[in-house]
């Protein structure tokens, strides 16, 4: 995992947005979440938690699905994301800048 204070918060994921950057429906998403608990082939800690949502890492996640094989498109994740397909609200617990 990566220090806190050296990541971009443009590269934290919803489960949501783990499933589209994978090309995989929810319910895949979930199972990688549950499945094999404690070995290799889970999904990694989430990296942060805005209130009750979990967030992951870019770099975390790539690296857990290069090694586990599958396969992802970050172009088409950013381009979708910046098109406000995925919801994103800022927490109640987050300071405006």
């Amino acid at each position: 995992m990566t220090n806190e204070e050296d990541f971009d918060i443009g590269d934290l994921l919803t489960g949501p947005e783990i499933a589209f950057l994978g090309g995989v429906k929810m319910a895949t998403f979930e199972r990688w979440r549950l499945r094999n608990q404690g070995t290799d082939k889970t999904l990694p800690e989430p990296f942060w938690h805005f209130g009750l949502t979990p967030v992951w890492y870019l770099p975390t996640l790539t690296a857990w699905m290069n090694e586990t094989g599958r396969s992802y498109d970050i172009a088409n994740w950013r381009k979708a994301r910046d098109a406000g397909e995925f919801r994103r609200r800022p927490p109640s617990n987050a300071k405006a800048s």
